[in-house]
């Protein structure tokens, strides 16, 4: 009686590969090979890479950072619009990034952290923290009770679309590029 083995590995963002160890049974494992040729040659396995460390997959287009990015030239760690840009170039989540964890992820807000756990469909999460804004003329404001976190997507030469979250609220918008907003990554699959 042969035993077999499964190890499942994690290759990428939300794909599994598995790999059957046949106790040196070299036709199956040629078997095994032909399948696996097969599905390559066919499309059928998906192209993915491994989750980059600290990215999270929540099981949407993209991998989430599990942390936000601090500005060390910012006392609160904000960026403007354009500095975020500039810096972080595609690694901004785009509007429809953005919209996608807003629409397709459980919210739940802590009251102990101040912020939000965002559940996506796959089980897996990230935190959100409420870390309010620094507002144009260098006020800061909502810290605790308010989220603000850049995409991509600009909306005019003076306006950019964000994430705007409260215990009670979230939506994307368009505010200000001169306004200090905190920053969240995003890793393609």
């Amino acid at each position: 009686m042969l035993l077999f083995a499964v190890a499942i590995v994690l290759m990428g963002c939300g794909n599994n590969e598995v790999k059957v160890n046949n106790g040196g049974n070299d036709s199956q494992a040629e078997e095994n090979n032909a399948v696996s040729s097969s599905e390559k040659a066919s499309g059928a396995e998906q192209n993915s890479q491994p989750v980059p460390a600290s990215y999270v997959d929540l099981g949407l287009s993209v991998c989430w950072k599990n942390s936000n990015e601090w500005n060390s030239a910012d006392d609160q760690g904000f960026y403007t619009y354009d500095d975020a840009k500039k810096k972080f170039g595609s690694r901004l989540p785009t509007k429809a990034q953005l919209e996608e964890l807003e629409n397709k992820c459980t919210w739940t807000w802590s009251d102990s952290k101040k912020g939000y756990n965002v559940k996506g469909p796959n089980g897996n999460s990230i935190f959100l923290p409420a870390a309010g804004y620094r507002y144009c003329d260098g006020d800061v404001r909502n810290v605790g009770s308010y989220g603000y976190y850049w995409s991509s997507t600009s909306n005019g030469p003076g306006h950019a679309w964000y994430l705007n979250f409260c215990s009670g609220c979230r939506n994307v918008y368009y505010y200000g590029r001169c306004s200090g907003f905190s920053v969240r990554l995003v890793q393609g699959k």
